[in-house]
């Protein structure tokens, strides 16, 4: 699977949200320039970027090449406040399904945004935050 396409996985609700790019969105920086694994890589050792799971283990996600994404150093954090609510709303069967739809701009290995789609396939809902990166 091309990890620049839409990731859609189905997990064994309610509104939209957008977390991310707050005092970092006036200085942000282009990362349309990081093309390669290699590049991406470099710059987690530099500190500036870090790796996170697109599909998020604590719900299912694999440690497959294609469930990475490289994102700015944070962004973890503000991913982890999305988890959370994802694991609780599983938890209280507020959501059975999940999809996880990343966005990149050019050929960059850093996505702008990661949306996720959380839904229960016999309940009336949605849950759609929205991660925004750059």
């Amino acid at each position: 699977m091309d990890r620049r396409t839409f990731h859609r996985f189905a997990l064994a609700g309610l509104f939209g949200a957008t977390v991310g790019r707050t005092a970092q969105a006036e200085t942000a920086v282009d990362y349309s320039t990081v093309t390669t694994r290699s590049l991406a890589e470099n710059l987690v050792k530099q500190g500036r970027l870090e790796t996170i799971f697109l599909f998020p283990p604590e719900l299912g996600g694999e440690d497959r090449p294609e469930n990475r994404a490289w994102v700015p150093a944070g962004t973890g954090q503000a991913q982890a406040l999305i988890i959370g609510t994802l694991t609780r709303y599983l938890e209280d069967d507020l959501i059975d399904q999940l999809e996880v739809e990343p966005s990149y701009r050019g050929k960059s290995f850093v996505p702008i945004r990661i949306r996720y789609v959380a839904r229960h396939s016999t309940k009336s809902g949605v849950f759609s935050p929205t991660l925004e990166i750059w």
